[in-house]
């Protein structure tokens, strides 16, 4: 630790000493100063810190320039380190401010001290060319360790407050913190308070994190919680605020935020967990872990995170060509075992939903182990932008997923008043920003960060008041709210901030540094500016790494930008990450790609390209996890096997043929209810299954069957073969819920007559089991020993419903093994099917026929049952409707297509025809979630008939009855739900390219009107506009051909749309479409929208008058090129150059009269005569 009191800056590392001055600079403060200030006696008390600012400074640069500037402060530098004496320390803080630090001061002492900095610096001569000045004023705060501020952050902010007082009260003068008044403490906890709000209705969500903790103590091993919410809703919040909770327990915490693919690499996530654990773990417990790593794998960690070679004593190793990925994950995974101990680990992962395949691959090899220590893994993710390997891999466990929703209006009150304790804002206020911010958080602090910017908030007679504020200045969208907070910026921050805009989300203090030419002192005092503003953020105020606080801020500067510096920003920043990154490229290769293609340096890119495929493929696991799992149980910390540890996934081999043993265990248990002992069908069932779960058993040492909420798991995992919207587990999570059992494993060692045994247990002895303990104790008393009945192993979360499971469910009451009737009902005549007994346990009787390759017989069933619902009589077949519909959910299962074509057939004939309201309504519902389930399954044909059969029913000509058509009507909208035209666009959208969509577009035409409210609800999802910009072209140029086909009645709902709902997004969203559906009334329509708020929307108001294309809309869009924003301007002027040809000239000319106008008339007839040629 460097002593204090007589520093040698010549000494230093050249990192902690300021280039200009000499002084210590703002990282040696930050480096030090805390473990000083709690470390040296001297510093035990009476300590004063003393925050300095050259009055009139900038002023002072502008008028004799930045070299005169330079020798002032130098000069002050010197009076400032002779007022120290060698008892204290100065150093450069920022652009003109710098900071003292002396111990053991009392008040009067500091006082006296400051008295004579004043005093000396009143008394030096300054010079220009022409002219000799003497003195300089300056302003003074001071603080007091530690009756000001207990920590180092404190204390500084302490005396920044004391120096702002100090400012406003008339400068060079000085001002202790106890003096400064409440408005100015007011306004520094208000800016706090608007960066990092109160938490507001999200206690459930903590107390769901917080019991996860505790069931973790309480019984299991480990935990997995998801937090799913969209942009600006509060998930990282929401980790910030259990973190904070873990400080009390007995926790090893890490929080690891995952960033974009363009702000990192391939093994970025990876080296920024390493480097999380690194600075939380003690150094040398780190040291004694990586220590015990093998060679390999502590090369892989070095190559990972060259900066934990200090900790290493011995050389670096080579790495294994063909196990790296091995060695890594193996090499982490032990770190983290090593590092956590006997605590609890928690790991927190931001941002999930930008992890790429190699992090997913590890975090799947972390959550295998997990059970070496407990452990608690969260993990925060936008579900809009989930990728298909996020999608795997989330279906692979089971989560309690935390759904974070939109704030209500009572939760917009309580936020404000919260941050403003004496204002209470009137309802109206409320509702507006609710209405503009739809509850969103990040948008609600951003419109109060604008309305005290704007003035409408003010501090007076020491409480804050509220002024009147108008809906008018309330910003929609989060770009807008920034305008004011922008536009209050001085010129050279804001050239700073648009440097770092370009850079991107991820900043390195000196390469922005480099970037924009800027010393270390001018770049601080900047920084300090842009973070005061709200507009940058910082892990501390030492700026190492930087980031903008939205996304909306950084692309509005970046903006802004000339293209011709841009990609000179873009290309010194790539050589500054190659020189930068030398030894840890693998962490920066996709950024460095990303600014290279942006700098147009095609072969450069091409280059790291090659070897960011060549890291991806090398890193990436070669197998399954076994070889990891394998690797790890052999480590001496673990001396448990790992079926122990961990739910193992299924082998290849076995994962194929699951869906088989799942099927014939349900068709065994079928077999043995409906034959009597000794019955060859029942035998043939049993050899089935035993040998098909004999055959898994041969490639893994167990298999595990568990019943979560409904859904099948096979060891721990959602089987792959298997889609849980199927019936394919409901019969057999059923059963499992009728005697509470969790899960079922079937060891290796299992024989026959114990598997015979097994399914007679679980389906016969309901009263024994009822009375005696339970299945385990009737499975040991008849010498069952290598088939384990779990019911403590999963938890369950909630019991299985009776009811719909929801619109990709099935209707009713999931069949029940256990309730079956042990009568023989197979071989029937169709007469019987009238009995409700048996047409209600056809599906089950079919699933058996077909599993024991009975194919025959299910075919006769469909033709008994398909002939008697074709006949033309009007009996009653209500019971036989039943047994057709539960029959085609188990033939739509096991994808018997030609069969489920004739009964679906027979039952659209019947629904025809029904009179009866009980058949009628059974019919419609079976329908309307069979054509679901077809939806679903991609089976548009099918689906597209039983709609265009319900279209038929609720016709204008259709004879059924009023009350009839209202049921029909419903159960066609039930098909149109949101959720399913989003699946049916997205179909489409996967479709497009190849041609192959007819069928989805019948169906959708089909929905028509009834599916008008959901498209169109697609367009106001506020993810929508962070999608790519190609993806979102796609889904709306999706939504705008379905909604072409429905004609008139889709435009008007579209301009009906653009007139009651104000957001920015959702107009731009709704325009776009429109343009696409064309007509010669939109442009007067267009014409309107010109004039709206958000240039956004402007914007594509023209370039969709540009695909309208009419002398008309050209017309208008003169117009455009007066607006008062730059960019739309620009844009007007590209499309009227690009469609208007020679004669519009002379309708351009005589604007050029106009002064303002004349620069942007002049570049767009310039642009009409290059596209001419001319």
């Amino acid at each position: 630790m460097p002593n204090l009191h007589s520093v040698d800056t010549k000494k230093l590392s050249l990192s902690l000493v300021d280039d200009l001055t000499q002084l210590c600079n703002r990282r040696f403060i930050y480096n030090n100063m805390p473990k000083i200030i709690t470390q040296d006696e001297t510093f035990a008390k009476n300590t004063s810190l003393f925050m300095i600012d050259i009055d009139n400074f900038k002023k002072i640069n502008d008028t004799f320039g930045h070299l005169v500037g330079d020798k002032i402060l130098m000069e002050l530098a010197r009076i400032m380190e002779k007022s120290v004496a060698g008892n204290g320390i100065v150093a450069r803080y920022a652009g003109d401010e710098f900071l003292i630090l002396f111990p053991g001061q009392e008040e009067d002492q500091a006082q006296r001290i400051g008295d004579a900095i004043l005093r000396d610096a009143s008394q030096f001569k300054w010079s220009t060319k022409d002219k000799i000045f003497t003195g300089q004023g300056l302003s003074i705060g001071i603080a007091a360790y530690p009756d000001d501020g207990a920590s180092m952050t404190d204390l500084i902010n302490c005396a920044d407050q004391a120096l702002y007082a100090a400012k406003k009260s008339g400068k060079n003068k000085i001002f202790h913190y106890k003096s400064v008044g409440a408005e100015i403490k007011n306004r520094t906890i208000l800016r706090q308070m608007l960066l990092r709000p109160p938490l507001v209705n999200r206690k459930e969500e903590l107390e769901i994190l917080r019991q996860s903790y505790k069931k973790i103590l309480e019984r299991a091993k480990k935990q997995r919680v998801l937090v799913e919410g969209g942009h600006g809703i509060g998930k990282t919040r929401i980790l910030e605020e259990f973190a904070g909770w873990t400080e009390k327990q007995n926790i090893f915490f890490l929080f690891c935020k995952l960033e974009q693919k363009e702000e990192g690499g391939p093994l970025a996530a990876l080296a920024e967990l390493l480097r999380v654990i690194a600075n939380s773990a003690d150094a040398d417990k780190f040291g004694d872990v990586l220590a015990k790593l093998m060679p390999p794998e502590l090369a892989e960690i070095l190559y990972l995170y060259p900066a934990v070679k200090n900790l290493i004593k011995n050389a670096p190793f080579k790495t294994e060509p063909e196990r790296r990925a091995v060695n890594l994950f193996s090499g982490l995974c032990k770190i983290l075992v090593g590092i956590t101990g006997e605590k609890t680990l928690v790991l927190a992962v931001d941002n999930l939903h930008y992890a790429n395949q190699i992090t997913l691959q590890f975090f799947s090899v972390l959550l295998g182990i997990s059970n070496v220590t407990k452990s608690l893994f969260i993990a925060a993710y936008s579900k809009e932008n989930i990728s298909e390997i996020l999608k795997d891999f989330l279906a692979k466990y089971v989560f309690t997923t935390i759904r974070l929703k939109p704030f209500v209006k009572g939760d917009v009150a309580q936020l404000a008043g919260s941050i403003f304790p004496n204002i209470k804002p009137e309802s109206k206020l409320i509702e507006n920003m609710f209405k503009i911010s739809k509850g969103n958080p990040l948008l609600l602090c951003e419109i109060l960060k604008a309305i005290v910017e704007n003035g409408h908030i003010q501090y007076e007679n020491e409480q804050w008041k509220l002024k009147d504020v108008d809906v008018k200045d309330i910003p929609d969208s989060l770009s807008n709210a920034i305008e004011p907070v922008l536009g209050n910026l001085d010129d050279e921050t804001r050239e700073m901030l648009s440097t770092a805009a370009v850079m991107g989300g991820k900043i390195e203090f000196d390469m922005l540094g480099n970037c924009g030419g800027y010393n270390e002192g001018y770049l601080m005092e900047l920084l300090d500016r842009a973070v005061n503003a709200g507009l940058i953020k910082s892990p501390d105020l030492n700026y190492d790494s930087l980031s903008f606080r939205t996304e909306s801020a950084r692309k509005a500067l970046a903006d802004t930008v000339p293209l011709q510096k841009a990609d000179l920003i873009h290309q010194k920043l790539a050589e500054l990450i190659g020189q930068h990154y030398k030894d840890g490229l693998p962490t920066q290769l996709d950024r460095l790609i990303h600014h290279l293609d942006l700098a147009k340096d095609k072969d450069s890119g091409l280059k790291y390209k090659n070897l960011s495929q060549k890291l991806n493929e090398e890193f990436s696991l070669p197998t399954k996890l076994t070889d990891i799992l394998e690797k790890v149980e052999k480590q001496k910390e673990i001396s448990v096997s790992i079926e122990e540890l961990l739910e193992k996934p299924l082998s290849e081999a076995s994962a194929k043929i699951v869906k088989d043993a799942i099927l014939a265990l349900r068709a065994a248990a079928a077999g043995t209810l409906l034959y009597p002992v000794g019955n060859n069908m029942r035998v043939d069932l049993e050899n089935r299954a035993y040998e098909t779960i004999l055959k898994i058993l041969k490639n893994d040492p167990t298999l595990t069957i568990s019943n979560v909420e409904g859904k099948i798991l096979v060891n721990g995992y959602a089987p792959k073969h298997i889609d849980v919207k199927d019936t394919i587990g409901f019969t057999l999570a059923g059963l499992m819920e009728d005697y509470g059992i969790s899960s079922i494993t079937f060891k290796s060692d299992m024989g026959r007559e114990e598997f015979v045994n097994f399914l007679y247990c679980i389906t016969s002895l309901e009263e024994e089991i009822t009375r005696g303990g339970g299945v385990s104790a009737s499975l040991k008393a008849r010498g069952v020993s290598n088939i384990k009945i779990d019911q403590v192993r999963y938890e369950k979360l909630s019991e299985i419903t009776k009811k719909a499971i929801g619109i990709t469910g099935i209707k009713g009451e999931k069949p029940s093994i256990a309730k079956l009737s042990k009568d023989n009902l197979l071989g029937m005549p169709v007469e019987q099917y009238y009995d409700p007994k048996i047409s209600s346990k056809l599906g089950l009787i079919a699933e058996a026929l077909l599993l024991s390759k009975n194919n025959e017989k299910v075919k006769n069933i469909v033709d008994q049952l398909s002939g008697a619902l074709n006949a033309a009589d009007t009996e009653d077949k209500s019971t036989v409707t039943e047994g057709a519909i539960r029959l085609s959910e188990s033939l739509l299962s096991y994808e018997k297509t030609d069969l489920l074509e004739t009964l679906i057939k027979a039952l659209l004939n019947r629904f025809n025809n029904a009179q009866r309201p009980k058949e009628f309504i059974q019919l419609c519902n079976g329908l309307q979630t069979m054509a679901v389930q077809l939806i679903d399954k991609r089976n548009f044909s099918q689906a597209g008939a039983i709609i265009s059969h319900f279209r038929e029913q609720i016709a204008a000509d259709s004879t059924r009855t009023y009350e009839q058509k209202k049921i029909a009507k419903e159960e066609l909208c039930k098909i149109a739900h949101p959720k399913v035209v989003e699946a049916l666009i997205s179909a489409l959208r996967e479709k497009l390219r190849s041609g192959n969509y007819a069928n989805i577009t019948d169906v959708l035409v089909m929905l028509g009107e009834n599916a008008l409210d959901s498209m169109l609800n697609i367009l106001t999802y506020e993810e929508l506009h962070e999608k790519d910009p190609f993806e979102l072209y796609v889904l709306r140029h999706s939504v705008a051909m379905m909604l072409k086909e429905i004609g008139q009645p889709a435009k008007d709902a579209l301009k009906k749309m653009l007139t009651t709902d104000k957001r920015a997004y959702v107009m731009s969203n709704a325009i776009e479409v429109l343009g696409y559906l064309g007509g010669d009334d939109l442009v007067p329509l267009l014409a309107s929208f010109l004039h709206a708020d958000s240039p956004q929307v402007r914007i594509k108001c023209i370039v969709t008058l540009k695909k309208v294309g009419t002398r008309e809309s050209l017309k208008i869009l003169i117009e455009a090129l007066k607006d008062e924003n730059e960019n739309v301007r620009q844009v007007a002027s590209s499309v009227i150059a690009e469609v208007a040809d020679e004669s519009f000239v002379k309708k351009l000319k005589p604007l050029l009269l106009d002064k303002h106008m004349e620069n942007i008339v002049k570049k767009t007839i310039q642009g009409i005569h290059a596209k001419r040629g001319k």
